[in-house]
């Protein structure tokens, strides 16, 4: 079976990364609202993984970008 990248991994693996440059250098308020944003993205991709596996992959991505977001809170 031909697998998809699983919708949101990349956008959450993006804002935790974002939101931990964001907090290191200067801008805290703007890292938290990279974090939710982050956090949101993942628990959408996460949630649409759990329902089908077998379409998607990816899944790493996911939990990088939940770490990384929990980080830059």
């Amino acid at each position: 079976m031909n697998q998809q990248p699983l919708p949101g991994a990349s956008n959450a693996l993006t804002m935790g990364i974002i939101s931990i440059i964001g907090a290191i250098t200067c801008c805290g308020p703007f890292a938290i609202i990279f974090s939710i944003i982050g956090l949101s993205s993942a628990n959408k991709a996460e949630e649409l993984y759990q329902n089908h596996p077998e379409n998607y992959s990816g899944y790493e991505s996911v939990r990088t970008g939940r770490i990384l977001s929990y980080v830059g809170m």
